[in-house]
């Protein structure tokens, strides 16, 4: 007992000190105290924490559910709810959504009484909270116990969350029927109902934060119906007028940002007939945000609808897309368009869609470019390389200069997957250029990135293609008046030492480390050693050699270089 009151009184100093600092020894006092001595001396210290800043009450929910052995398991695990039930009230969002993540794990814990007897009350007493803040975290503590309940308590849970659909609040409403879906994925057909009537009252509501949450609804609805009352169920409502032209342009961006969920929930019969009707007309909206989200599903909404319908109502409006006016749009459309070809075969791509490909080649914005050439195996696979040959070089040539250095990169680190698609001849006249050229890049993320890219490409073509290909430019740039750019001659060598025959490493790039090794400048001795140790990693043909330098380096008049030198030493051994 006076151990017990020697570490809370210990726990109250610090907490008096700093509250923040107290919560990193919580969990371990309450194992030094154990279950009952947390329960009795600790548990009452919680309020301290509940109406302090945000950072330490978000810290203190993290803990405390944490909690739930040293309080004494899951017979005691609901009185942790009490303090979590406070915070869960906080006006501050991260401070809610920590709560609410807290709950989540503390359930899991409760046994089926304590759920009854703790956290239905506790959620029935945020659902009728006076303070709107309340009722949006019950809106997001339905569904993590329903499926425990018996059927008199899922049926009032249904019942006080209808309320919340239907509160007077916006806010709630708006967050009701946003995790209204993860309820009625737990639902059975009985519910149908009561599913159909809160969709009515969402799709209808004034608010269109609200409105934008009905889609998600419908979704949920037909994945929760038998395919054969789809019809009888669903048809009615995805018919409605206002479905899919909302004067809120925010609720067309959900419709069409959702719409391939749609389409696979109610299946290839009403997607073909119904739907698909409907897609083309957003992606035909006045505003581009919306043409964009409709965009970017257009792959997969494909997918779910034949071919036939495809030709005849998607295709002929790519053709006016690809020209859109928004490059957000131009941009959506880049990124999805690839999987097309895959559903609609080799004559359909190459009658109708390789002109649109070879116009988002030439995009006057690199980013549209590029989602062409990242996803460019998905559209060869069907039509070949021959056709798009041409541009696609081009494209990439240009791509390689962009001013913008994160489009370089990203196309230098694509470079390797085109020696699947182009004969080495090709490739070696058009494309290792780009690759030398990146070399002398002003941004080192990319110097790095095109090393990385050679060791790859060395790999493949073997030690010939490294003589002819990157011989000559790792001897180059090894002189080069920058020593930055001589410090990319020694990535490369970093690269290549695993995958190169020991012959021509000891021919022609080891002696480009012994000059680099005596580099005036430091920074290149630096990252000498660190070739040395990747040198020494991979063949036991250098080792006196090796051991020469290492001597040299560790004395060198630069203490950075001769800690590397030591590290890298160590690190052989």
């Amino acid at each position: 007992m006076e151990d017990n009151y020697s570490l809370v009184q210990l726990f109250e100093t610090q907490l008096r000190i700093n509250h923040f600092k107290s919560l990193e020894i919580l969990k371990q006092t309450a194992i030094d105290l154990g279950p009952e001595g947390t329960r009795d001396f600790l548990f009452p210290l919680f309020s301290e924490y509940l109406d302090d800043e945000d950072n330490i009450v978000i810290k203190f929910a993290e803990v405390v559910s944490t909690l739930v052995e040293e309080i004494g398991g899951s017979e005691f695990a609901h009185m942790i709810l009490e303090p979590l039930e406070h915070i869960a009230k906080s006006e501050e969002p991260s401070v809610r959504s920590k709560a609410i993540e807290s709950l989540h794990t503390i359930v899991k814990n409760l046994s089926s009484e304590s759920i009854v007897t703790y956290y239905l009350p506790m959620l029935e007493r945020l659902s009728d909270g006076d303070w709107f803040t309340s009722k949006l975290s019950a809106s997001q503590l339905y569904a993590c116990v329903y499926a425990d309940l018996d059927e008199n308590d899922k049926q009032q849970l249904r019942e006080n969350y209808g309320k919340l659909c239907k509160d007077r609040t916006p806010m709630v409403r708006k967050t009701a029927a946003e995790y209204y879906p993860d309820l009625i994925e737990l639902y059975t057909m009985d519910n149908v109902e009561e599913v159909q009537e809160i969709l009515e009252g969402v799709f209808s509501d004034a608010q269109d934060s609200v409105r934008v949450y009905y889609i998600g609804i419908a979704i949920a609805l037909a994945k929760l119906v038998n395919e054969e009352d789809i019809n009888n169920i669903i048809h009615p409502i995805i018919t409605k007028n206002g479905f899919y032209d909302d004067y809120s342009w925010r609720v067309r961006w959900m419709v069409a940002n959702r719409f391939s969920d749609l389409c696979s929930a109610v299946g290839p019969e009403l997607s073909n007939n119904l739907l698909l009707d409907k897609y083309v007309c957003l992606l035909k909206d006045n505003e581009s945000e919306v043409r964009s989200a409709a965009a970017e599903n257009i792959s997969r909404v494909c997918e779910l609808v034949n071919e036939e319908a495809i030709v005849r109502k998607v295709i002929p409006l790519l053709k006016f897309m690809v020209k859109d006016d928004s490059k957000e749009v131009r941009n959506s459309l880049a990124c999805s368009i690839s999987g097309i070809p895959a559903v609609v075969g080799a004559d359909v791509t190459n009658d109708n869609l390789l002109e649109i490909y070879l116009n988002f080649l030439s995009d006057e914005i690199s980013s549209v470019r590029f989602h062409i050439i990242n996803d460019l195996h998905q559209i060869t696979e069907v039509i070949g390389i021959d056709k798009i040959q041409f541009h696609l070089v081009e494209a990439i040539n240009q791509l390689s200069i962009d001013s913008d250095w994160r489009i370089r990169q990203k196309i230098v680190e694509t470079i390797p997957l085109f020696t699947s698609l182009f004969e080495v001849s090709v490739f070696n006249e058009h494309l290792v250029s780009i690759c030398m050229r990146c070399l002398d890049d002003k941004v080192a993320v990319i110097r790095k990135s095109t090393c990385i890219v050679l060791s790859q490409l060395a790999t493949k073509f073997g030690n010939d293609w490294v003589i002819e290909c990157i011989l000559p430019k790792i001897i180059s740039i090894s002189k080069h008046q920058n020593y930055l750019f001589r410090v990319s001659a020694l990535y490369i060598i970093s690269s290549i030492v695993p995958v190169v025959e020991t012959d021509l490493f000891h021919d022609s790039l080891f002696p480009v480390v012994l000059d680099l090794v005596k580099d005036p400048v430091p920074n290149i001795r630096l990252n000498a050693c660190d070739t040395l140790g990747m040198i020494g990693a991979n063949t036991d043909h250098f080792n006196e050699t090796l051991k020469e330098l290492f001597d040299t380096l560790e004395k060198d008049i630069d203490e950075d270089v001769k800690y590397r030198a030591s590290l890298a030493r160590k690190n052989i051994n």
